[in-house]
């Protein structure tokens, strides 16, 4: 993975996903961000992390356990 890419938590800190039919709502110690499915421009999975990067960002790095096989066809079904 890019190293320039960022990750969204520091280690250790907790970090879960619940999707919608419009949307991915990402929550995390921090707090909670939601990202229409329509606002993303690339998805791309290497080993254990998915790197997603919504529209107008530099993107960012999440453990590919809080986006599962389901999750991923839906994003990047919002691509085409």
């Amino acid at each position: 993975m890019n190293p320039k890419f960022t990750a969204v938590a520091a280690p250790g800190h907790r970090m879960s996903a619940h999707y919608t039919h419009d949307a991915m709502h990402l929550q995390q110690t921090t707090g909670q961000v939601t990202i229409r499915y329509a606002d993303f421009k690339r998805v791309i999975t290497q080993g254990d992390v998915v790197f997603l990067q919504p529209k107008g960002t530099q993107g960012f790095v999440v453990p590919g356990e809080v986006v599962p096989d389901a999750a991923l066809t839906r994003l990047r079904g919002a691509l085409a």
